[in-house]
């Protein structure tokens, strides 16, 4: 489970109890880190119904789109939610042309996999991909990775065997975003 949505079921509320699973989760919307297994009491609003993404996920997400026909993953946000708790995380995006009958037993698919390794102030991260790929696949992406709960400046980013100068790090909201090019290759990010 990466998300929690809690319903509301009543008009006129300011706020919701809400029972969180075991494990640590952040508000979507907020940034704020709750432990779970506890209820807590959250502030609701209409723009803002209680979200919550659990510490290790990974979410990619593409640019807003209004047809299917104009989806495209050359520009993909990868959000990661970081914790000391979360040692170890993975997750994965599946991708075909969106036509072809049993893309994914005929292999014209593309599976990218994230992985990350945590220990205290530092990170590392490996992209990968499998499958044969599929017509109209993106030949490289934008990758735009944001990193929330990142509780301090990186000494350095390192993407592959190249220092990244060009990162954004927000003490306010506590998120590290790096912008890199990836062309399917494995790669690899380190942020100490």
């Amino acid at each position: 489970m990466r998300f929690f949505v809690h319903p509301i079921t009543s008009a006129n509320l300011s706020s919701v109890d809400v029972t969180l699973p075991e494990g640590v989760w952040f508000n979507y919307f907020t940034g704020k880190k709750l432990e779970g297994g506890k209820t807590h009491k959250v502030e609701i609003n209409l723009e803002q119904i209680p979200v919550f993404v659990k510490a290790g996920a990974f979410v990619p997400m593409v640019e807003k789109f209004q047809t299917t026909q104009n989806y495209s993953s050359e520009h993909l946000t990868l959000h990661y939610w970081a914790d000391n708790q979360v040692q170890n995380a993975t997750g994965s995006m599946y991708e075909d042309d969106g036509h072809t009958m049993n893309a994914d037993k005929r292999g014209e698919f593309e599976l990218l996999n994230f992985a990350a390794k945590q220990n205290n102030s530092q990170l590392g991260m490996l992209l990968m991909r499998q499958g044969k790929g599929y017509k109209g696949i993106p030949k490289a992406r934008e990758i735009t990775l944001k990193i929330h709960n990142w509780q301090q400046q990186p000494k350095q980013v390192k993407v592959g065997d190249q220092i990244i100068q060009s990162y954004d790090w927000n003490n306010k909201n506590s998120t590290l975003t790096v912008k890199f090019n990836w062309q399917h290759q494995p790669l690899t990010l380190q942020v100490q």
